[in-house]
Order: C-alpha cells, then structure tokens, then sequence
C-alpha cells in the first residue's frame, strides 16, 4: 500500500468514527486532538477499525504516543515493514 492510500485510509477512518472532523482538511501533518478535536475514544475507535482494515495489531496503548496523522501512519508502516515518507 502505498503513502497515499495509507494516508487515505486512514482520513476515511477518522472520518468515519468522529463527528468533529465535518468540513475539515485532514493531512499527514493535522494533530488529533488540537486540529481534528478527536478524543480518546475517537482515537481508540479509529485504531480498532484500522487493526480489522489493514489486518495488522496497532495497539490500544499505542493511542497516547500519536500525536499527528503521520505519527499514526508511521507506526502502521513499520508494523507492515514499509518506510514512512510523507
């Protein structure tokens, strides 16, 4: 999967799980909590649907350490044993 599908994937995902993100842009570069006003729950919502999307453990605990959209989308690309490059 490359970058951008990554990335892709994942907009939809935190689309998909939060009401807070409604006609806002999302990037590699949006923090959760102060760009997008996504809030624990939203963030553990969001790493479960990924974990079944991309068949991969995220994690639960590893909720805390993302910051931004590319911290998420670096942590997936190393669990699947691609680089993040954005």
């Amino acid at each position: 999967m490359t970058d951008s599908m990554l990335l892709d994937t994942i907009e939809k995902a935190i689309r998909e799980e939060s009401e807070s993100v409604r006609g806002l842009a999302i990037n590699a570069d949006s923090q959760l909590v102060e760009d997008l006003g996504l809030d624990s729950l939203d963030l553990v919502a969001i790493v479960l649907k990924l974990e079944d999307q991309l068949q991969i453990p995220i994690g639960v605990p590893e909720v805390r350490n993302f910051r931004t959209v590319f911290d998420l989308l670096a942590h997936v690309q190393r669990l699947q044993g691609t680089s993040a490059a954005a």
